[in-house]
């Protein structure tokens, strides 16, 4: 059996698209509840990281906390969420 690998795909709702330029931070955390760093990355064009988050022996199971924040709206295309349908 090959070894597992944790990664993501990243989807912009509002516009239907991928979410490029997403922060991607994931923590281990000890039964204290202090978190050690083990990746940070960035979404790229098509809303996913360019490898694994985890790949093989990294991958263990432990408790972990996963953090997500979109780019600056300055660094991603100005465009207006789609309007809603009218519910008349």
């Amino acid at each position: 059996m090959s070894a597992g690998r944790l990664t993501t795909h990243v989807l912009d709702a509002a516009h239907g698209v991928p979410a490029a330029g997403v922060k991607i931070t994931l923590y281990r955390l000890s039964a204290a509840g202090a978190g050690e760093l083990l990746v940070s990355a960035i979404t790229n064009h098509d809303g996913r990281c360019d490898g694994p988050i985890l790949a093989g022996d990294a991958l263990v199971p432990a408790l972990m906390s996963w953090s997500s924040r979109p780019a600056p709206i300055s660094a991603r295309a100005a465009s207006p969420c789609p309007s809603r349908p009218s519910s008349t």
